[in-house]
């Protein structure tokens, strides 16, 4: 009797990796690819690695430092100008953003912030809702030390 069950487990397994084989050729052959089959974010533009984080995140990630429940406003650089209402970054691919400040504008860093706490060649990472022209509303800043 064990010896029966040691063949039906044999021929269980024989038959399962057989059948994971044959799906692997299958799909190669008929070019399936799975969700994050072509995730290789290096070879994609900023943006790109923006709508695919958006896209597997659900855009809802605005606790955790991503971004903003239907904003998309992400972003990070060296503050190269800032006035009462605005903070011009300079970005790592050589761009600059324009982050809008308001009332409601939380200026964080290891301990609490403010407005007051930022000046030009301060990195900062931002997010908010993106504006149609490109620039952001921020709703959190944080100083990156």
């Amino acid at each position: 009797m064990k010896k029966f069950v040691f063949i039906l487990i044999g021929i269980a397994v024989a038959a399962s990796a057989a059948s994971f084989y044959g799906g692997m050729r299958y799909a190669a052959r008929n070019g399936i690819r799975g969700q994050f089959s072509d995730m290789n974010m290096q070879n994609f533009s900023p943006e790109e690695r923006q709508r695919r984080f958006q896209q597997f995140s659900g855009g809802n990630v605005a606790s955790s430092g991503g971004l903003v429940r239907g904003g998309a406003g992400f972003v990070s650089g060296e503050i190269i100008g800032i006035d009462d209402a605005s903070v011009t970054l300079n970005l790592a691919d050589g761009g600059s953003r324009i982050l809008f400040l308001s009332e409601s504008t939380s200026v964080t860093k290891p301990v609490r912030a403010s407005v007051a706490d930022i000046s030009v060649g301060t990195r900062v990472i931002a997010n908010g809702i993106r504006n149609p022209d490109g620039s952001i509303t921020a709703q959190t800043l944080q100083i990156s030390e």
